[in-house]
């Protein structure tokens, strides 16, 4: 007995879980592991993955989700900005900068804290580290922009990191939902005047029950198929390479069978082609169709968004009944069709494969659509 709540926590509190729900496990803390191993331990037991985040000295390196191999991860995330519509609502006129008093006061602790005197912060060392943009130098609203860019891909490495070592990993929960209070940076998808932030559309993607994944795996690239229904899935799988400036390398198509509750490997994509293409220059992708409709698409880089070469895409629109079908010849990093999280769109923040139509609903009542922000553009220091 170590300490005044041993006894609570170790005895009372479970006697007591047991008299009144014998059904259900008591599980004391979170997180924890059995049998006397480290509580964060993992192999076994419940996980709070904040190594990428929380626990890194500067910038979130949120790529390091990808080998993170948690039995049951329930929190974990990534940091990233409210959007301008709420700034604009909780900041007054004149303190609508970087830092600025109110900014500060509503920023989260973890969002300013830096280990170094003087530097902004980690969660400005995050944009700063994948997109070689200096916070110093932006617009309030192209950083608001870009920051949540990073959430949004923070997170999708999360999901996607445990959704394909299904059930090696058996969750893929992360923090968090909804805001208490109006704050600058933030954990969640939703902000307190429940505007959803650009994480959302990519987060709730990254959560379809019939979902594809492309992964590096040591010295392959691995496709996997997660299917988290009850049935069986079949349909058609497109993989391969992409060139950022636009054109597929050594794709390859094929009809494809998901079991009912499982991730499935589903194909390979050459490495040694991706590196003669160059790393900087292409990246891997992975499309799931049934009837002729994507499903889901996944694409990965291995270089930071800062080292790629991207080009400006042409990125062109149309609308008929009441579909809205976008594509590009060139790849489109984070199309945005709502900065603000106020339109009731089906879909946003989302990615243009080249070649490859991307289509979501679009009802007459949301007038013209128009990219309003692009990552191609608006999230990488122009070279």
């Amino acid at each position: 007995r170590t300490h005044p709540h041993y006894a609570l926590f170790h005895h009372e509190i479970p006697k007591i879980a047991t008299r009144e729900n014998p059904a259900t496990a008591y599980w004391i803390s979170s997180p924890y592991s059995p049998d006397y191993m480290e509580p964060n331990d993992p192999t076994v037991g419940d996980q709070h993955p904040w190594g990428v985040s929380i626990l890194e000295p500067f910038g979130a390196e949120f790529w390091k989700y990808r080998q993170y191999v948690d039995r049951f991860p329930n929190e974990g995330g990534v940091i990233g900005m409210s959007s301008p519509a709420t700034l604009r609502q909780f900041l007054s006129e004149d303190q609508r900068y970087l830092l600025s008093p109110e900014w500060d006061h509503h920023d989260n602790p973890f969002a300013c804290n830096a280990p170094t005197p003087g530097d902004l912060g980690r969660a400005y060392a995050t944009v700063e580290m994948w997109t070689g943009l200096n916070p110093e130098e932006m617009d309030w609203e192209d950083y608001a922009y870009v920051s949540a860019l990073m959430q949004a891909e923070g997170l999708q490495e999360y999901i996607a990191n445990y959704r394909r070592r299904m059930f090696s990993s058996s969750s893929a929960i992360f923090w968090m939902y909804n805001d208490s209070w109006p704050v600058t940076h933030g954990w969640t998808i939703v902000d307190y005047y429940l505007r959803k932030k650009l994480a959302y559309h990519p987060v709730r993607r990254a959560f379809q029950p019939v979902r594809v994944v492309v992964a590096e795996d040591k010295d392959q690239v691995l496709v996997f198929g997660v299917n988290d229904s009850t049935s069986e899935w079949s349909g058609e799988l497109r993989s391969g390479l992409f060139r950022l400036a636009g054109g597929l390398e050594n794709e390859e198509r094929k009809a494809v069978k998901l079991p009912a509750n499982a991730s499935t490997v589903l194909a390979s994509i050459d490495k040694n082609k991706w590196q003669q293409l160059g790393t900087g220059s292409a990246g891997a992708f992975a499309v799931l169709s049934k009837d002729g409709r994507m499903v889901s698409q996944h694409r990965l880089f291995i270089e930071r968004f800062k080292d790629l070469k991207f080009v400006a895409p042409k990125i062109e629109m149309s609308v008929k009944d009441g579909i809205l079908t976008l594509s590009s010849k060139a790849f489109a990093w984070g199309v945005c069709l709502d900065v603000d999280g106020e339109a009731s769109l089906a879909d946003n923040c989302l990615d243009l494969l080249p070649g490859i139509p991307y289509t979501l609903p679009w009802p007459s009542s949301l007038g013209q659509p128009k990219v309003v922000r692009l990552g191609n553009r608006d999230a990488v220091k122009r070279r």
